[in-house]
């Protein structure tokens, strides 16, 4: 991976980010992307957020007839509360604010726990919640359908119209209605890696293939053998449009998420517009998108969408939005420029070899095999971890959800939290990695399991080490 340490890997791409986007503010400690010119009069403000690595989601996609802000979490894991709540107060003009989130549990209670907080400062708060996808429900982070790539069709044309100067209501019943006028489906033609995990998150054999994929890694529908790209046009655009059935013409976005190249997606963009046709699904031709956002492949349809098509057709590629293109091409040239005057090689001896001979994982992979080994009954045993290392544990037995439980969601899931009825007492270990460790502070459940628990095994050494802590009972001994 091209990165320093995982532990970074956040705030060195918002540091980047701030380098090549002088029209953005860009607060790197509190982690919040905030157009320049924010707050404008009189508009409404638009705030959305996620884990971080769906680039360009959500922060790429703020300025202009989009977002007034997003805010990143750490890979994979939601945002909290603070960072919301600071997006809103930097882009509130009195019009009032529209969350956009997408729906995992994480997300939506940590929105739903800033509009509160926002209430209370006197922002007047609004909330869509994004469910697009077709392939499951109730899936291991979410209650009812995932919100995915029609996301983007939200931020687009309720950003357009923030930009005419609607109200808060029109803006909200507007991304409303896109998202329910939108159905999305993926497939995974292989695993995504995290910066923390440094392999790939789930096991998919040579030769095979995963419909209906989550974003996340979560489980699909069903696994096939690869297929071709016109057989996978067929099972994608059937689960959608016989979810959506929609009316005429369509907006079609093609995603790759990071990993297609473009050469595949737009062959792909080819068979999926002939399977449309096919059905007599009629495609909106200014509106057909193929981009790279978010880690796999995935259609998104959205249907019936005449009453606010012409908010996003007609202002896709603004005045405004082509100087940020042109910025966006000086700034790329400068930096390659600027690569290039600095190309000394002595001077990169030192990063080079400590990056090709420093393992910055070892502690989390020799974390999993400790738990893989020395615990007795792992379908019996509930474990606190963070996304490192969540997949690693369920398929070595541990149960998902239940046995090894993220531990943002110990305090912040209510499915999770009704399970533990006497809190950090109903649990066995805690991992405490630094992601853990520094926010347990704001987690009753996960600060009070750190407080009764004594490390076992410890992996690493000093802030970035991993412990393996046991939970104690008050006389003393291991639970």
């Amino acid at each position: 991976m091209l990165i320093n340490v995982p532990e970074t890997v956040v705030a060195d791409a918002l540091r980047g980010m701030a380098a090549a986007h002088p029209e953005l503010t860009v607060d790197v400690e509190n982690r919040v992307i905030v157009r320049r010119d924010a707050p404008v009069a009189g508009k409404v403000g638009l705030v959305s957020g996620g884990g971080s690595g769906h680039e360009p989601l959500h922060g790429g996609f703020v300025g202009p007839g989009m977002l007034s802000a997003a805010c990143p979490g750490e890979v994979f894991t939601s945002p909290v509360p603070d960072q919301m709540l600071r997006a809103a107060a930097a882009v509130d003009s009195g019009a009032g604010v529209l969350f956009i989130v997408k729906n995992y549990t994480g997300d939506v209670l940590n929105f739903d726990m800033a509009a509160e907080l926002a209430e209370d400062e006197g922002i007047q708060i609004a909330k869509v919640l994004v469910n697009d996808d077709v392939a499951v429900t109730d899936s291991l982070y979410t209650a009812g359908r995932r919100g995915t790539g029609a996301t983007l069709f939200v931020e687009k044309i309720a950003g357009a119209a923030a930009d005419e100067g609607m109200p808060l209501e029109r803006v909200e019943a507007i991304a409303r209605q896109v998202n329910e006028n939108s159905r999305s489906f993926g497939v995974a033609l292989s695993a995504c890696s995290t910066p923390a995990k440094g392999s790939p998150t789930f096991d998919l054999p040579p030769g095979e293939l995963e419909l209906g994929i989550g974003i996340h890694g979560e489980p699909g529908r069903e696994r096939r053998a690869m297929m071709t790209s016109g057989e996978i046009a067929e099972v994608a655009v059937e689960a959608v449009v016989s979810d959506l059935r929609p009316r005429n013409p369509v907006l079609v976005l093609v995603n790759g998420m990071g990993a297609t190249p473009l050469l595949e997606l737009y062959g792909f963009n080819a068979e999926v517009h002939r399977v449309l046709a096919e059905r007599g699904v009629a495609v909106a031709r200014a509106a057909m998108y193929v981009i790279q956002a978010l880690p796999f492949l995935a259609l998104v349809l959205a249907g019936g969408t005449a009453s606010v098509a012409h908010a996003v057709l007609s202002r896709w590629r603004s005045e405004a939005e082509k100087r940020y293109v042109s910025v966006g091409r000086y700034a790329l040239a400068t930096v390659l420029a600027l690569a290039a005057g600095a190309y000394v090689v002595p001077h990169w001896y030192d990063g080079a070899r400590t990056a090709v001979t420093t393992d910055a994982n070892a502690p989390y992979k020799a974390a999993s095999k400790w738990l893989a080994t020395e615990v007795e009954n792992p379908e019996r045993t509930r474990v606190l971890v963070d996304d490192a290392l969540w997949l690693d544990l369920v398929h070595q037995g541990y149960e998902p959800g239940l046995g090894v439980i993220w531990f943002y969601k110990a305090d912040l899931d209510p499915a999770v939290t009704k399970t533990m009825p006497r809190g950090w007492k109903d649990l066995d270990y805690v991992v405490a990695s630094p992601t853990v460790r520094r926010d347990a502070a704001d987690l009753p459940n996960v600060k009070a399991a750190m407080e009764h628990s004594e490390p076992v095994a410890t992996f690493g050494t000093g802030p970035d080490r991993i412990e393996i802590r046991q939970i104690q009972t008050s006389a003393g001994g291991a639970r």
